[in-house]
């Protein structure tokens, strides 16, 4: 990055700092840049979106707000538009499309947000303001066909703020399988591949938990989703005989489906593949373990928090 003021190199600072917001402290990793020539010090609108990201998603963690993805996921399931679920909610005419694209809703609207995903909770809003639905028919007897009654409200600090997907955890490990067949590797790769992207956009990719064990940082309960993924078909694993041992090389069963991802998140995936390719496994390995994401886990096997580690990838 050149710098604002004088054309210098610039280079990015990352720190611990707290933030206020609504009356409340929240700590975040501040980003900025300072120039190696004049000093000076800036910030752009990319890394400014980015902290106040990180305040935002501790703010909803805290406070159980549902999350923008959920709110638009709920109401495609609901068959609804913004304006229709503002209009049943009691909201402002636009005021769910606000919040589907990022505004913070008040602790009260929060609470009142997370009721909206029990069918049973949303049907008593509806019946509340029968008389003004002119298509209140339409709409009950959607919600009464609709076999799930329940959507678990889950992102937090430990999932990247994302809802687990496991679709796209799958085809995640479609594409870094092109680069990583064996399962040590394989993890490690996607360890990197979702704190990066966190790191960079205040998100994760998958939304999965990683855990700190003796091997690195892997997916929480890796063997069993492993399982699952080959179960549903979306990979398989042959053994390969190396070095008088059997190893389970693993290969896709479909293609990798680019229209779940955004271009910053296959950036990302790219980027990891790129880094680690030319690496062995062991130096790979050796590289996690240099990471405090490991290091402050790796005693207890616990689940790594996103919000405190990823802003520290070595």
């Amino acid at each position: 990055m050149n710098c604002a003021y004088c054309n210098g190199k610039a280079e990015l600072i990352i720190k611990k700092t707290k933030k206020i917001f609504r009356k409340e402290e929240f700590e975040i990793f501040e980003h900025y840049y300072k120039c190696q020539k004049c000093s000076k010090e800036f910030t752009t609108d990319e890394i400014d979106n980015l902290d106040v990201l990180q305040v935002y998603n501790q703010y909803r963690e805290k406070y159980s707000i549902p999350f923008p993805e959920q709110l638009t996921s709920i109401r495609e399931k609901y068959n609804l538009s913004a304006a229709k679920m503002s209009e049943i909610i009691g909201f402002g005419p636009n005021q769910y499309r606000l919040y589907e694209s990022g505004d913070v809703p008040s602790e009260s609207q929060g609470a009142l947000l997370g009721m909206i995903f029990k069918v049973d909770n949303f049907i008593d809003l509806i019946n509340k303001r029968k008389s003004q639905l002119k298509d209140y028919e339409k709409i009950i007897n959607h919600l009464k066909s609709m076999k799930e009654k329940e959507v678990l409200i889950s992102p937090n600090q430990n999932t990247g703020y994302k809802v687990p997907s496991l679709e796209k955890f799958a085809n995640i490990v479609i594409y870094l399988t092109t680069a990583a067949e064996f399962q040590v590797r394989l993890n490690k790769f996607l360890f990197y591949s979702d704190f990066l992207c966190y790191k960079n956009t205040g998100y994760s990719i998958s939304g999965y938990n990683y855990k700190a064990i003796q091997w690195g940082p892997v997916p929480d309960q890796y063997g069993t989703v492993f399982d699952l993924l080959k179960q549903l078909k979306f990979i398989n694993e042959e053994p390969i005989l190396y070095r008088g041992e059997y190893y389970g090389k693993l290969f896709p069963l479909k293609h990798f489906n680019k229209s779940l991802f955004t271009e910053k998140e296959i950036d990302c995936l790219n980027l990891v593949i790129t880094k680690l390719k030319n690496k062995s496994r062991k130096e790979i390995v050796d590289l996690s373990h240099k990471e405090p994401a490991w290091i402050h886990n790796q005693k207890l096997h616990s689940i790594i928090s996103y919000q405190k580690y990823a802003f520290l990838l070595k």
